[in-house]
């Protein structure tokens, strides 16, 4: 038993937890996973929990709007990063361990204004297209509700944004107590607000509107309580102001540029199917395939540590490296296949016991939507492994084939199966959805090997 813990990696991190000794890169690597499992465990379970409660207050119906509202407003949130994140923990994260923290400023500050100036572009695209989205695209009652996300997508995007600066000082914490106080008000705030405002019987365009308005607020309150707790803390932002050269600013972009193409397709990647359901369904259906969508994805993330390897990958080089790359993969790889297999099989007593008789039309979805607890961790784990290399152009095209793929799988089920009725169609886009985030998979493994 001993060898075979060691042999996977497990008995190092059990030791360095009886003896609370965090050592080196691995020590450091096993102290992060702890508060970003601890985070990831708050912000997951209470954000699906914050998910049940809501989707049993609306109902199917009510709730699928909200989820392709949302669904609609995450892609803004997404784009407003378009590998800004990624770029503050890979140059800050550098200078800061090359004690430059001049430097370190310098890149962060202008990683800031590129944030800013893409938010606002974002917030005025988002608010001018609201209408015709609602009213042509989908049609649905979602218009005012895009409009409220304005709100949810400024408040995000700060809220990511000093949460990547976390990250590259190796700073998890404070993240841990934000995701706690996040939880605590969005459960003390939203679900009393939105009963109140169910009860005085208003439309469902203006029910929607108020429902996404209070959830941003709750990010308001977090992103105050997260610059309180951190500012202080952040010393590198207290040195001199410098100015990075043209020749640091053309490098940076080259870094960006390759990354930018590839949130911006992951954005449609995670988002895609809902959006494209979204003209061709009932709002009941795309409250089943939401719900199935969520539980899953909230899930996955406990069994990946990709934020917290990101940082720690990008420091090691070669054998050391492939070191953590296997010992990660040896632990996560046997909880997916477990986590998958005992979903698949208590799909109706989960479906049952968590959102209640009202949304039995899941089953189906949730059962399929099982088979991805096994790749989407693994798939987190090689995309840290290949950013860390600098081979953000190969998980691009990645993702550029695997959307398209979506895309087009997409469209032959909505197209082939559309005689058959909704439920076939919504059946058709979850196995696309699926077979895409597998091709995703298979490509990383290759490019890993290669």
């Amino acid at each position: 038993m001993k060898k075979w813990l060691e042999k996977r990696g497990y008995l190092e991190v059990i030791n360095s937890l009886k003896k609370r000794k965090f050592i080196g890169y691995t020590g450091l690597a096993i102290k992060n996973s702890i508060y970003q499992f601890l985070t990831s465990l708050v912000g997951k379970v209470g954000g699906l929990i914050f998910t049940i409660i809501l989707a049993r207050i609306l109902m199917p119906e009510l709730f699928g709007l909200y989820s392709l509202a949302l669904s609609t407003i995450f892609i803004f949130i997404s784009l407003t990063d378009l590998g800004i994140s990624s770029a503050i923990v890979v140059f800050v994260s550098k200078y800061i361990s090359q004690n430059k923290d001049q430097k370190a400023k310098a890149y962060l500050t202008y990683l800031f204004k590129l944030r800013i100036l893409l938010l606002g572009i974002l917030i005025i695209f988002l608010a001018l297209s609201s209408k015709f989205l609602a009213q042509n695209y989908y049609q649905k009652p979602i218009f005012l509700a895009l409009l409220a996300g304005t709100l949810y997508l400024i408040f995000f995007s700060l809220i990511t944004f000093i949460q990547s600066i976390l990250h590259s000082l190796n700073k998890f914490k404070e993240i841990f107590y934000k995701e706690i106080f996040s939880q605590i008000i969005r459960f003390v705030l939203a679900p009393l607000f939105i009963l109140f405002i169910l009860k005085k019987s208003l439309s469902q365009e203006i029910n929607l509107f108020w429902i996404v308005a209070i959830i941003a607020l709750t990010y308001f309150f977090a992103l105050i309580f997260l610059w309180i707790l951190t500012k202080n803390k952040i010393k590198f932002l207290k040195t001199k102001n410098q100015l990075i050269s043209k020749k640091e600013k053309i490098k940076l972009i080259l870094f960006i540029l390759p990354l930018s193409a590839t949130i911006f397709t992951e954005a449609f990647f995670g988002n895609i199917d809902i959006i494209m359901l979204g003209r061709f369904i009932s709002a009941e259906l795309i409250g089943y395939y939401k719900a199935s969508f969520i539980l899953i994805f909230s899930i996955a993330p406990l069994l990946s540590f990709s934020t917290v390897l990101f940082p720690i990958f990008s420091r090691l080089k070669g054998k050391r490296l492939e070191k953590g790359f296997k010992k990660t993969i040896n632990i996560i790889l046997p909880l997916s296949v477990m986590l998958s297999f005992l979903i698949f099989i208590f799909t109706p007593l989960i479906v049952k016991i968590i959102f209640g008789k009202e949304y039995l039309g899941m089953i189906p979805f949730l059962r399929l939507f099982s088979i991805l607890l096994f790749s989407l961790p693994l798939t987190q784990v090689y995309i840290s492994y290949l950013i860390s290399l600098g081979k953000s152009k190969e998980i691009m095209r990645l993702l550029i084939c695997s959307t398209l793929m979506n895309i087009l799988l997409n469209l032959g089920s909505i197209s082939l199966l559309k005689i058959y009725g909704e439920i076939a169609i919504t059946l058709g886009v979850a196995l696309s959805t699926i077979l895409s985030r597998y091709f995703f998979l298979l490509g990383a493994i290759y490019y890993k090997r290669k």
